[in-house]
């Protein structure tokens, strides 16, 4: 369980300033309550967030939030009850009707301690329910919010879709419906409360239905040579529904244009609707070709709206080229801009590099995105809700010039001909202050 209160309170006769405050800001979330002296029930009231726990827990949730947590059906009033856990001895306390308690969860349907104005103490088989009172909507979102917390800490929320979610907060002045407007002003307040690793907005690009995935909430926050602001980064949930190669030719080195594979890449111009050469050839400092994405490129088919507020995301890239020679690992690494449109590195997706270069210069710039942190998210369709495929990648293989990393349909970190004309990309971008 998560921040467990500390053990080892062996009195309930404790005085609750000498131990409470430190417990209260240990706690995921509480809400206080006051016996009614009937039905063995406690009536819990306003819920908030200790501020501790203000980066990952709503601010407040609603006011209005009620439900009810209940002792034991023999329970009357006065009489002593167990308060105890595994891992310490049981105590006993009384309660009468108008006793004012605090009390505090750290999973949705347990309580974990509760304290009265003289006692502070772990409560053991106390639980909640919805059922017994009637709940206001925003009552019964405020609910929901605890129960997708318990899904986060088990590794298996689902995300749900932010603009239904915030529909009313999106149809308001000064959005008037523009869901990326709105997640933008989100983010440059800094206010990412009630938006989880995982949600989505969904959009339509060239006819496709595209579910953005929030991966990662300032997971870049103060990095690089200028200082990276507030932002969020997405990942769709499946594939862009086209496969495209990563160069025309088995070649992972850069070229004239740009000593990074990414930004020499032929994969890089069509992501970003670009019109640039591209290597075409296998041998050092290959031959290059003229391609012009700039109408058929994943870019230029995005929604204006969206494309208003994706900003160019910056990076420690690792640069694999010198003149004349085919280089089979990186050779250094410097700051450049790596596309409105690109896609994650094998750090980025398994916290290591597989494929890529041991040397520093291939893994050292990325930090993985928490959408991919133990689990197997990194599985994605042909397309949405389509058939597993493997997808690109942005790290070039170590010991070949020919070969880029990919993450193979079945999840396995997996590695490719550069030229592979199977394979698929997530559609990555950043929105930031």
């Amino acid at each position: 369980m998560l921040n467990q209160p500390p053990r080892g309170i062996s009195n309930y006769d404790e005085p609750l300033n000498e131990n409470f405050a430190t417990i209260e800001d240990k706690m995921q979330y509480k809400a206080t309550c006051t016996y009614d002296g009937t039905n063995n029930v406690y009536v819990l009231g306003l819920l908030n967030i200790p501020p501790a726990h203000v980066d990952e827990l709503p601010a407040k949730l609603p006011d209005t939030f009620t439900a009810v947590a209940r002792f034991p059906n023999d329970y009357v009033e006065g009489a002593k009850i167990r308060i105890g856990g595994t891992d310490f001895a049981p105590k006993y306390a009384t309660f009468a009707a108008g006793d004012t308690l605090v009390v505090a969860f750290n999973q949705p349907e347990k309580v974990c301690f509760f304290s009265s104005s003289k006692k502070t103490m772990e409560a053991e088989s106390v639980t909640y329910s919805n059922a017994q009172y009637p709940l206001l909507d925003n009552a019964k979102r405020g609910l929901d919010e605890l129960l997708a917390l318990a899904d986060i800490y088990n590794r298996i929320y689902a995300g749900v879709d932010l603009a239904i979610k915030f529909a009313a907060e999106i149809a308001a002045v000064p959005y008037s419906g523009d869901v990326w407007a709105w997640i933008k002003a989100r983010i440059q307040a800094a206010n990412f409360t009630g938006i989880y690793i995982g949600d989505y907005i969904p959009f339509t690009a060239g006819g496709n239905t595209i579910k953005a995935e929030v991966a990662g909430i300032d997971t870049y926050y103060n990095y690089g040579d200028t200082a990276v602001g507030h932002h969020i980064d997405f990942i769709s949930r499946d594939c862009w529904p086209d496969t495209h190669v990563f160069n025309k030719a088995n070649y992972n080195n850069g070229t004239t244009v740009s000593p990074y594979p990414w930004l020499a890449s032929d994969l890089y111009a069509w992501l970003n609707s670009l019109a640039m050469d591209v290597p075409n050839a296998t041998t050092a400092t290959p031959a290059l070709v003229s391609v012009d994405y700039s109408t058929t490129g994943v870019y230029d088919k995005l929604p204006t709206a969206l494309k208003a507020v994706i900003v160019t995301k910056r990076l420690l890239l690792p640069s694999r080229y010198t003149a004349g020679s085919l280089l089979t690992d990186e050779n250094n690494w410097s700051w450049a801009n790596a596309g409105k449109i690109w896609i994650p590195s094998e750090v980025e997706v398994y916290g290591m590099e597989h494929w890529g270069s041991k040397n520093g210069f291939s893994g050292g710039g990325f930090q993985q995105y928490p959408i991919f942190a133990t689990n197997m998210k990194r599985v994605k369709g042909a397309g949405e809700g389509g058939v597993r495929s493997h997808w690109w990648s942005l790290s070039a293989d170590s010991g070949n010039s020919t070969h880029c990393a990919n993450v193979s349909y079945s999840g396995g970190a997996n590695h490719l001909s550069a030229s592979s004309t199977n394979i698929y990309v997530p559609v990555c971008f950043r929105i930031s202050a």
